[in-house]
C-alpha cells in the first residue's frame, strides 16, 4: 500500500475527530468509531492486497467510506462537511473504478 494513501488515510480518520461539533456526544462517539473503521479498512487492504482477495477489501473500503460520509453530513460542521464529504465520494468512485477494472465478481 503507498504512504500517501496511508496518509490520507490518517488526515481524513484526524479531520472527522476533530470536525465533530463538541457538545454533541452520539456525533464524538460515531466519528471515534469512523477512526477505528478507517483503521480496521487500512488493515485489510495491506493484508488482502493479492488479487483474489483484494476485491472484497475494496468493497470494504466503499462501505467505509459511505458510512462516513453520512456521519459527516449530521455531524461535521458546515465550513468542512461538503469537502471532506467531495473528498469520500472521489474515493468511493475511486474504488469502483478499480473493482470494475479489475473484473471483479458480484459480492
Amino acid at each position: 500500500m503507498s504512504r500517501p494513501f496511508i496518509v490520507f488515510f490518517a488526515s481524513l480518520a484526524a479531520s472527522a475527530a476533530l470536525a465533530a461539533p463538541a457538545d454533541t456526544s452520539q456525533c464524538m462517539r460515531e466519528m471515534a468509531g469512523l477512526e477505528r473503521s478507517f483503521a480496521s479498512a487500512l488493515d485489510d487492504l495491506a493484508r488482502n492486497a493479492s488479487e483474489p482477495a483484494r476485491c472484497p477489501a475494496w468493497r470494504r473500503q466503499i462501505d467505509v467510506y459511505e458510512k462516513a460520509s453520512s456521519v459527516f453530513a449530521r455531524c461535521a460542521p458546515e465550513q468542512t462537511r461538503d469537502s471532506s464529504i467531495g473528498r469520500m465520494r472521489g474515493s468511493i468512485a475511486t474504488f469502483r473504478d478499480l473493482i470494475v477494472e479489475a473484473k471483479c465478481p458480484a459480492p
